[in-house]
């Protein structure tokens, strides 16, 4: 493993902690409507393996791409996780997977992979009001 890749993978890592320690306690709660959230990490990963695989060369990573984005994750975890919204630090751990994806594997790479990177939104842990208000129309419809 390279110094540049061990860096790419720890820095999002520390800066995910209390994050990450936010989706496990939403994910193991009692009566919780998000028991599923461990699982699409696992299935994601699996899909762009497969993805992976199948292209071989997916092309060449993208700092002038990456930076910004990586940028917006870094605010998202830190600045905001911090003052207590949970989601929005959950949310910036999404976007700095994106960032990893644009660092390494370019502009090219992270689209043929934008199937499993969708499916890791569902393992956030969304606001109750929001889920309610997109179920309750099509409960009654």
């Amino acid at each position: 493993m390279t110094g540049r890749m061990l860096v790419a993978i720890l820095v999002p890592v520390l800066l995910a902690v209390e994050t990450m320690a936010w989706l496990a306690d939403r994910w193991f709660a009692d009566g919780s409507y998000f028991g599923h959230g461990p699982f699409v990490p696992i299935t994601a990963a699996a899909w762009a393996a497969w993805i992976v695989r199948r292209e071989r060369h997916l092309g060449g990573g993208s700092a002038l791409l990456a930076i910004p984005v990586a940028a917006a994750a870094a605010i998202m975890l830190y600045v905001l996780h911090g003052r207590g919204v949970g989601f929005v630090g959950a949310v910036g751990w999404w976007l700095g997977t994106i960032a990893l994806l644009l660092g390494d594997l370019g502009w090219r790479g992270t689209r043929a992979l934008v199937g499993p990177v969708g499916l890791l939104l569902f393992m956030l842990p969304w606001p109750l009001k929001l889920i309610e208000d997109l179920s309750l129309p099509l409960k009654t419809w």
